[in-house]
């Protein structure tokens, strides 16, 4: 397999993985926010809240500075 190739699938890979994560926490959060019952579950929502979108935020990033820094080769 060439350089490029493992090149462009980790970034690939990369890419999905960081998206995902970033779709997982925002599910976690809207749930919190419209379920009251997933809201009960949690005695201090702020900080679950917070933290959720702490990680939203650490993944657009990753994913900013993957994009930013590493792409621009394209499949082999």
């Amino acid at each position: 397999m060439s350089t490029n190739l493992y090149r462009y699938n980790i970034i690939r890979a990369l890419t999905k993985h960081y998206e995902a994560q970033i779709d997982y926490h925002k599910v976690n959060v809207n749930i919190m926010l419209d379920n009251i019952v997933a809201v009960a579950e949690h005695p201090d929502v702020m900080k679950t809240v917070d933290e959720e979108i702490a990680k939203i935020a650490e993944y657009e990033e990753r994913l900013q500075i993957l994009t930013k820094h590493f792409t621009g080769i394209t499949a082999p």
